[in-house]
């Protein structure tokens, strides 16, 4: 059986502006490209229908930006680094006490989580804490 075949963004706008050209013929065009007439109909039609949303941006390209992308990479990383102590703070709260029933694990669950939000302050967020920097933030929004 014969591998599918992918092809490029850049390769399908280019078979299918020669389409929307019309100085050649769907099969003539297919036939250059060794791709199946219905194939470069198809694309064409998709060209012709995603061209109000070129002008509905104003040109714009969509997607976020590279300054955007590199914030929340920034971001992601100090979250699994969070998470990661998180995790680990919860492992060694658990392992130290000796959880005889699901109340008392709920209660080192719910202890170490206050501590977690309340009263340890964290790098990524300016060594505050997450209570906080979450309300400092909504005071701030309140406000204005």
């Amino acid at each position: 059986m014969a591998k599918r075949r992918k092809f490029t963004d850049q390769f399908k706008a280019q078979v299918a502006l020669e389409a929307l050209r019309g100085d050649r013929t769907v099969r003539e065009i297919a036939a250059k490209h060794q791709v199946h007439p219905n194939q470069v109909s198809t694309w064409k039609r998709q060209a012709v229908e995603g061209m109000a949303d070129v002008f509905a941006r104003g040109g714009k390209a969509e997607g976020p930006s590279e300054a955007e992308v590199k914030e929340l990479h920034a971001k992601i990383g100090r979250l699994a680094v969070e998470n990661a102590f998180l995790s680990a703070g919860l492992s060694k709260a658990i392992y130290l006490e000796e959880l005889t029933d699901g109340f008392k694990a709920h209660r080192v669950i719910r202890d170490w989580m206050a501590f977690y939000n309340t009263g340890r302050p964290h790098s990524a967020i300016a060594r505050r804490t997450p209570r906080e920097a979450y309300w400092a933030g909504r005071d701030q929004k309140l406000a204005a």
